[in-house]
């Protein structure tokens, strides 16, 4: 086994290279995840928002003593 301080923080530095670019990666795609699935909700939320003000509209230019 090879005490050498150099190859001690080479494979310590290498090790620590890796365990922190594979926690960026895994952080990227949670936070991917995380926005697509929000962007997903917001659509579908929006989608309904709209459904309710064309509801909204229709009910708005309803009058029950339209002139004959």
């Amino acid at each position: 086994m090879n005490l050498d301080p150099f190859v001690i923080l080479t494979t310590l530095g290498g090790l620590a290279l890796r365990t922190g670019v594979m926690t960026a990666f895994i952080t990227v795609g949670v936070m991917g995840l995380l926005v697509g699935l929000i962007a997903l909700a917001t659509r579908r939320a929006r989608g309904r928002w709209t459904d309710a003000e064309v509801e909204c509209a229709g009910l708005e230019s309803f009058t029950w003593n339209d002139p004959e």
